[in-house]
């Protein structure tokens, strides 16, 4: 198979509305929404993952002196917080006798019988999962490859990330920002390994992988591994990731596709756009991909937003279905009878 590329759609005047889910904010809320049977009414709790050696702070409407029971299983608290108050309290976890995981949390009325309803606390780990195949500028032979890291203790699951462009990682007040990357596949797992372009375990990202296109000889490949602690893009750690890459060497027969239209950075506003180039010999078909180019807070990067195979040297898309406006991409595969 061989591949070309080309600059679509600088800016799409179309209304806005979401694209496919790619990787998430942090934002999540955690805390459980008490019941009117709760004696005590948990006002706030972390929106977001918390760090070992950072303050939370938890707070509760009633003026009752309290302090945090908390355990690693649902109902079953086997420890408590030095640290107490009325109305509030602060603590760093690692000084409460914290590690990183899930904590499942009340508040504790001191010398007294009431509590609030359960909320979960997750501590983030400043462990990150190591890439350890393929090892670092090993060299692929086939169309896919299983990727693999270490574990991490008390991480449950893990969010891969790959691309077909060089990934810059910048660290700033703590968190990671990833630039340059062009995301061709996510996965999240609760495992240490999986094959490349394989369904998304976790349901979240199987949309918007859409077909992921063969590994090919034209690129070289870096993929990311991040903790994750909830089978779910919400809660994918931004502190670090493990980061690995690896070339791929695969025969090729064919010469890549001869992109005539659209031509580079064409402002678009139909509903539909007719996509050709010029035929391949031996090509069996082909297959189109689009991608956007995202800025977000944690991300300058560019995710795939649709593609289907086309049996000619043509296609047309309806674009209404999923662009707004924004920065496109557009690229065409040509396969040969194996696929």
């Amino acid at each position: 198979m061989r591949f070309s590329e080309r600059h679509l759609l600088p800016r799409v005047r179309r209304k806005d509305r979401w694209a496919h889910a790619t990787i998430a904010a942090m934002a999540v809320v955690l805390a459980c929404t008490a019941p009117a049977s709760a004696d005590i009414t948990v006002v706030s709790t972390p929106d977001d993952l918390v760090q070992l050696y950072e303050e939370v702070t938890v707070t509760w409407a009633e003026t009752i002196h309290c302090n945090l029971s908390y355990g690693r299983a649902p109902g079953v608290y086997t420890n408590e917080t030095a640290a107490e108050g009325w109305g509030s309290l602060v603590f760093i976890p690692i000084n409460e006798g914290m590690s990183w995981g899930i904590y499942y949390c009340v508040v504790s009325e001191l010398g007294g019988g009431e509590t609030s309803d359960e909320f979960v606390l997750i501590v983030d780990s400043p462990i990150f999962p190591s890439p350890t195949a393929p090892a670092n500028g090993f060299t692929v032979y086939e169309t896919t490859t299983t990727l693999q890291w270490d574990a991490v203790d008390a991480v449950p699951y893990y969010h891969l990330l790959l691309s077909d462009h060089e990934i810059n990682v910048e660290e700033e007040n703590g968190e990671l920002f990833v630039t340059g990357a062009n995301i061709i596949w996510q996965a999240i797992t609760s495992g240490t390994s999986i094959q490349y372009g394989s369904p998304d375990p976790s349901g979240y990202l199987v949309a918007s992988n859409g077909t992921s296109p063969p590994l090919m000889s034209d690129f070289s490949y870096h993929w990311l591994v991040f903790n994750n602690f909830a089978n779910n893009p919400l809660l994918t750690s931004t502190a670090g990731a493990g980061l690995s890459s690896f070339n791929v060497d695969v025969a090729v027969s064919m010469q890549p596709p001869e992109l005539t239209f659209p031509p580079d950075s064409l402002l678009v506003t139909d509903e539909y756009l007719d996509f050709s180039w010029a035929p391949v010999d031996g090509a069996s078909g082909y297959h189109v991909y689009i991608s956007e180019n995202r800025d977000w807070s944690q991300a300058e990067a560019s995710f795939p937003v649709w593609d289907g195979p086309a049996p000619t040297p043509s296609a047309q898309v309806h674009l209404g279905s999923f662009l707004v406006s924004g920065d496109y991409r557009w690229r065409v595969v040509a396969l040969d009878s194996s696929g």
